[in-house]
């Protein structure tokens, strides 16, 4: 049908560099059909950014809202980290990694919703959705230099730009 949607509603997933696959779920069709656009969001929605802490360390340690190792959740009561990336950089453009950087983007507002062209056929039973992530695409205008690090509230102006840099960031594998 055209227009219609499939959500999943209150999914999250906690994306890691070792994993490749995540299971979505089922799509509501029983017959293969289109799908136009994949969209999700970065981020977790503003009620569940901002539970208690005794909700948030209730979760089940399946859950990717759980409590983390290394920590996904600031818990000076600011809600979930959406994108940490903690790496060396070269700082002296020598070729030789030598500061540490620090990108932990969080809060309701950093949350972003993300659209993505799709225009594949659906089949009866699995179907993957293939998506990638250009790291250089999240740093564009980025000054590792001077903007180094970044935990939000301590540089509001780096988040936002790498916050806004999703947009771009992601895309349909071919």
């Amino acid at each position: 049908e055209s227009g219609a949607s499939n959500d999943f509603v209150d999914k999250y997933l906690l994306i890691k560099p070792s994993t490749a696959h995540y299971e979505l779920g089922n799509f509501t069709k029983e017959f293969g059909g289109h799908m136009h656009m994949f969209k999700f969001n970065v981020g977790v929605d503003s009620a569940t950014n901002s539970q208690t802490t005794e909700t948030f360390d209730s979760r089940s340690a399946s859950d990717p809202l759980a409590v983390q190792n290394p920590a996904m959740h600031w818990s000076w009561n600011s809600g979930y980290i959406f994108i940490k990336i903690d790496a060396m950089i070269d700082t002296t453009g020598d070729g030789t990694v030598d500061a540490p950087a620090e990108f932990h983007i969080g809060m309701s507002s950093m949350s972003r919703s993300i659209s993505i062209m799709a225009h594949s056929d659906l089949n009866k039973g699995e179907n993957d959705f293939h998506l990638n992530l250009d790291v250089a695409a999240l740093f564009t205008d980025v000054d590792f230099v001077n903007e180094g690090s970044t935990h939000t509230m301590d540089n509001m102006p780096l988040a936002m730009k790498i916050a806004n840099n999703l947009a771009t960031a992601f895309s349909k594998a071919d």
